[in-house]
């Protein structure tokens, strides 16, 4: 699995051709007066141009080549930019051009030529940046990966709970046993006190109380009671706490707290019935026995009832039956692991079965009616069918192939987690706890390692894809910085000339200069929808964001013929912005490179875009230009070059971003935050 994305050849082709616009672009402009000596450089700098441009297709030309086996996607577009070059005609009209700006007074033809020129090449240049459809594929495989880690967690996690609960039932079982037997002494130490009971009534009618064997029995009871109650009340230390129960005087742990009590007291009772026999009086032995056979009633109710808790709890829940259940959910994500199905979507699949079913019941049933008018026709017909079920029985069997010479990461793991499962599951009906309970944990490491290798495969694809958005994103700042710079150098030019020497050409000029500045705007628009895609950044989007509206406002101003100080400060501050993300980006770039050979050994990883100081250094950028733009507010003011009206709207503008930027703060301050 090794997708394929933009590479560096095909990026270093991009920002040569919007190197060559932006130089088309920057042609100054010439009046119609100029004469011949001025229009000849013109047409120099047009060849250089043209030149340029050929070298550029011969590029494309030989890299299309190149990829055409190993990125095909790529080599079509690069194809389908050289069929709509020629298709424009993109190089015998920069021979035009250079013919135009050889005449005198064709300067003006030239211009427009020049415009329409760069207006298709802006075309040609979507064609490049345009994302590769191998990104969309690599996005699905990122979602559909993420969906097995998920569900691989949720089995994981419900495997470590049955597990512990089995060992829980384990220990409770064996408590169990050892409850029976304290059932067993207990009412064993019963019989014999009733016997002793019923011997002292039988000698305190006949006033002879006083016997030393019966004094040395009670007195052996005694001593049996008082070591099965230190004998109980370990074993209600080792009753595990039920926090299923409402009423923790009734749980298992607490009945055989107070049967140990019980029998204590019991215990107590028989030393003194004891010591009254010795002294020689029988009704109050008799009634110490009874008090220790009361006792003893209640201790063996109270031991009853710590055994039926433990059945309770035990039955509650049936482990083999959610073991089996388990089982067979892993077996379903390894079935769809192995035909490379997005996990809940098989119930379409399902139904898309049942529907081809129908369909060949439906036909061999029309078959079959046709059979019956010849014999002839009928066997045809046999035929037909026949050749179709084996085309019906191969092609699922060609699918299953081909999805499982594609093994999903964590796929082996989760098909051997699935016996161990099934294997726990059968343990567990037939009541062998002891082997259950490796068998769970051999499936609780697969899943383990399951989890860890997607995981591993997922890092891989964020980061190929962290990878080609940064190009890509790079590729777009640089034209977009190539381009306003020579907005930029445009507007000095005009705001030298001076707003009150405009003539028609000059006002032409700008206007052109103004829908230029829109539609980069547009351009930066779209590096904003990326990141929104991307959505791993804060600070970066709203970056992107300002800097779209930045030129938006530039655009505004110029077409009001506003060329001043205030207009050109804020194109400084798209330079800034602009210059400062591409240098953001090729840093992130090379970290990125240099992680690629560390992958196996350093764990989950950021997959930001951006890390975290990257984008506390945007941030910082953000508060800096709203500094500027305030004190260019101010500047503006003092040598009145805009009007009351002007500056409220820019500082309203700028109070808007100062909010702006303090919630990008808050939110970065929630990231620091956030373990």
């Amino acid at each position: 699995m090794n997708p394929k994305y933009l590479t560096k050849p095909f990026v270093l082709i991009l920002l040569a051709w919007g190197s060559s616009v932006v130089v088309a672009q920057s042609l100054p402009r010439s009046g119609g007066s100029a004469d011949i000596i001025e229009e000849t450089p013109l047409a120099r700098k047009q060849r250089m141009i043209h030149d340029r441009y050929v070298r550029f297709q011969d590029r494309i030309f030989r890299l299309r080549e190149e990829l055409s086996e190993t990125e095909p996607d790529n080599a079509q577009r690069l194809a389908k930019v050289l069929e709509r070059s020629g298709e424009l005609g993109l190089k015998d009209r920069l021979e035009e051009i250079i013919q135009l700006l050889d005449e005198v007074g064709s300067s003006g033809t030239a211009l427009d030529a020049q415009t329409k020129w760069v207006e298709d090449a802006d075309a040609l240049l979507n064609i490049l940046m345009q994302r590769d459809s191998e990104n969309d594929e690599r996005r699905s495989e990122i979602d559909r990966l993420k969906a097995y880690q998920e569900r691989v967690q949720r089995l994981l996690q419900e495997q470590r709970q049955l597990r512990d609960e089995v060992d829980q039932q384990g220990a409770e079982g064996e408590i169990g046993k050892q409850i029976d037997q304290a059932l067993q002494q207990l009412e064993n130490i019963r019989k014999q006190q009733d016997k002793l009971s019923k011997a002292t009534a039988a000698k305190a009618n006949a006033d002879d109380a006083n016997s030393d064997s019966s004094s040395q029995q009670q007195e052996s009871l005694a001593k049996q009671a008082e070591a099965l109650s230190e004998q109980v009340k370990k074993l209600a230390e080792q009753i595990p706490d039920d926090p299923s129960s409402d009423d923790g005087d009734k749980s298992s742990q607490k009945s055989a707290d107070q049967a140990s009590k019980s029998l204590s007291q019991a215990a107590k009772k028989m030393s003194g019935a004891k010591q009254s026999m010795q002294s020689g009086d029988a009704k109050s032995a008799q009634s110490q026995q009874q008090q220790a056979q009361q006792a003893l009633d209640r201790a063996k109710e109270q031991l009853e009832n710590a055994k039926k808790k433990l059945e309770q709890a035990k039955k509650s829940e049936d482990a083999a039956e959610r073991q089996q259940e388990l089982s067979q959910e892993t077996k379903k994500l390894a079935e769809q692991m192995k035909s490379g199905q997005q996990p809940g979507s098989e119930s379409q699949q399902n139904n898309s079965q049942k529907s081809q079913k129908s369909g060949q019941q439906s036909q061999q049933g029309q078959q079959s009616q046709q059979g019956q008018q010849g014999q002839q026709g009928q066997q045809g017909q046999q035929s037909q069918q026949d050749q179709s079920d084996q085309q019906d029985q191969q092609q699922p069997s060609d699918q299953q192939d081909a999805s499982s010479d594609q093994q999903q990461p964590g796929q082996e793991n989760v098909e051997n987690a699935e016996q161990e499962m099934k294997d726990a599951a059968e343990s567990l009906k037939q009541k062998k706890t002891e082997e259950a309970l490796p068998q769970q944990d051999r499936a609780i490491e697969e899943l383990e390692q399951a989890e860890l290798e997607l995981e591993e495969a997922l890092s891989q694809l964020r980061q190929e894809d962290r990878a080609e958005t940064l190009r890509h994103l790079e590729a777009r700042f640089r034209v977009l910085l190539s381009k306003q710079k020579a907005i930029n150098a445009q507007t000095l030019v005009l705001d030298h000339i001076g707003r009150d020497a405009f003539k028609r050409p000059e006002k032409l000029q700008i206007a052109e200069l103004s829908a230029k500045q829109g539609a980069l705007a547009e351009q930066a628009a779209s590096c904003a929808h990326i990141l929104d895609e991307d959505g791993t950044t804060i600070v970066f989007p709203y970056v992107v964001e300002q800097i779209t509206k930045d030129m938006q406002t530039v655009s505004q101003r110029l077409s009001l013929l506003r060329t001043g100080m205030l207009t050109q400060q804020i194109e400084q501050e798209i330079v800034d912005a602009l210059q400062q993300l591409l240098e953001s980006v090729k840093k992130m770039q090379q970290e990125n490179e240099a992680q690629g050979g560390q992958q196996g050994n350093q764990g989950k990883k950021d997959d930001s875009l951006l890390p975290l100081s990257g984008e506390l250094k945007l941030l910082k950028s953000m508060q800096w230009r709203v500094n500027t733009r305030t004190s260019a507010i101010h500047q503006a003011q003092q040598a009145g070059d805009e009007s009351p009206e002007s500056l409220l709207l820019q500082l309203k503008a700028t109070s808007s971003r100062q909010s702006e930027t303090e919630g990008v703060a808050r939110k970065m301050r929630e990231r620091v935050d956030t373990p």
